[in-house]
């Protein structure tokens, strides 16, 4: 990806590389959810979508200078590749319980069938299932009105 004459080939590459894995049943985006139900769509065209859509509820926390934590599960959800190993950025922000038992849920699942004592066939939904899930609820956390505090 890097050197001399490198990073242009590998940007050419790009799209050619979304169009092959966007569909996966192992990819944990909204994109991919969005071309199961409408197959026509391009990938771009639906994470455009899906970034605006997401961001839009965001507005008054972003201004209030917090952006980091709540564009991460934005920017998994609205990319048209996030694959589970991409699921350690949501620890920029604390945890709840639920998150983190989804998280060890589809950790479990994942070494299972890796270990060969799950099947893999038909598997990936009960993985990316709950990774889909944590990721939702971190922009709802992240989207939903901050109470005033009295002092304000």
């Amino acid at each position: 990806m890097l050197g001399f004459g490198v990073t242009l080939g590998w940007l050419r590459f790009v799209p050619v590389n979304t169009n092959f894995y966007v569909d996966q049943i192992d990819n944990v985006s909204l994109v991919r959810l969005v071309r199961a139900v409408l197959p026509g769509v391009a990938p771009l065209l639906a994470g455009l979508a899906i970034l605006a859509l997401l961001i839009l509820p965001l507005v008054p926390r972003l201004r209030q200078g917090d952006w980091l934590r709540p564009l991460v599960p934005v920017m998994l959800l609205g990319s048209p590749l996030s694959w589970r190993q991409y699921m350690g950025l949501v620890a920029l922000d604390t945890l709840g319980k639920f998150e983190q038992l989804a998280l060890a849920l589809a950790g479990a699942l994942a070494l299972l069938i890796g270990m060969g004592v799950l099947p893999s066939d038909n598997m990936a939904p009960l993985v990316q299932g709950p990774l889909l899930l944590v990721l939702i609820w971190r922009w709802y956390r992240a989207a939903r009105p901050v109470a005033k505090s009295a002092d304000a």
